[in-house]
């Protein structure tokens, strides 16, 4: 399915397409193992979570798109893409409301040194008022 999505797009959209036709191919894939997966599994999905971080991963898409087409999609500005890819995507999500404390500490559990940053975040937060007012507007604590 990728191969045949991704040579359709790329033809006419370039590199773009072939990064959608990849995109639609995972999407496919998770539609099918969703579905052979509830013939012996109760799968239920965070409808809401899933919403709100489709909502955020579109606006990030649109970000990255208005800075990237100016540049003709340089590669050099790869890593200022980076970086205002990820500050767009968490100012998304903690506007839609959609990140949480129970999040970032999973994702603290995960990480390689997720726990130590995590820790020690916390404490550079709770040391100071400023930084915990921020972090109280940007999380929806559970």
């Amino acid at each position: 399915m990728e191969l045949a999505a991704s040579a359709v797009l790329a033809q006419p959209f370039g590199l773009s397409g072939a990064a959608v036709g990849r995109a639609l191919m995972y999407v496919a894939m998770l539609l099918l193992l969703t579905h052979l997966a509830r013939r012996h599994l109760t799968v239920t999905f965070d409808r809401r979570a899933l919403s709100r971080g489709t909502a955020a991963s579109a606006i990030t898409a649109l970000a990255l798109y208005l800075i990237a087409a100016p540049t003709s999609f340089a590669l050099i500005f790869i890593p200022l893409y980076l970086v205002v890819g990820l500050i767009v995507y968490v100012i998304a999500l903690s506007a839609l409301r959609a990140l949480t404390l129970t999040d970032i500490q999973l994702l603290a559990k995960i990480l390689p040194g997720g726990t130590d940053l995590y820790n020690r975040t916390l404490k550079t937060v709770k040391n100071s008022s400023t930084l915990t007012t921020i972090a109280r507007r940007l999380l929806t604590v559970n």
